[in-house]
């Protein structure tokens, strides 16, 4: 698991950080976290990896979006995600070749919380709201492709597993 968003109670996690703590990873691996982009470049680097988005509404409906390909690049390339390969039923909200932020606005700073913005359009480290159509949804944990722009999330975590175990018989 790289990441979990989740109705833990209080006090929340706080998503909208620095390059530096998106970079080394924080919270609490039994709550809400972020493993670290560094982490995940070291683990990403050397073998060919698979990574599955779980996620839930607040109704209690769950849906998922598995990609085949996944990597992420290294600092010096601004942790670029490099991704491919949908299956699911959540809808892909991914598989463009994303880089941190191709939109003039500074989508991190607005929507409350780092991620591979495009066009400020979607992004699972949003601020936990409690309220699914709250006003500033946006701000929260979007997956534009299921629920669309302004209904933010009860739950997601980003998990990923080499191919090679994939593969094993």
């Amino acid at each position: 698991v790289i990441q979990r968003r989740d109705d833990v109670g209080e006090p929340r996690e706080n998503f909208n950080r620095d390059w530096a703590d998106y970079k080394n990873g924080f919270g609490d691996p039994a709550k809400e976290f972020w493993l670290g982009n560094e982490n995940i470049y070291m683990l990403t680097n050397n073998e060919e990896y698979m990574l599955r988005v779980e996620l839930e509404d607040f109704e209690g409906n769950r849906r998922y979006a598995q990609y085949s390909h996944f990597k992420i690049y290294s600092e010096a390339e601004y942790y670029k995600l490099e991704i491919d390969g949908y299956e699911g039923n959540a809808g892909d909200s991914l598989n463009d070749p994303w880089d941190n932020d191709r939109s003039s606005l500074n989508c991190a700073s607005m929507l409350k919380g780092g991620w591979w913005w495009k066009s400020c359009g979607r992004g699972l480290n949003g601020l936990y709201l409690n309220d699914p159509q709250d006003i500033t949804a946006r701000q929260g944990i979007v997956w534009f492709r299921w629920r669309g722009w302004d209904y933010t999330l009860k739950k997601a975590s980003m998990m990923i597993k080499p191919k090679a175990m994939i593969n094993q018989t």
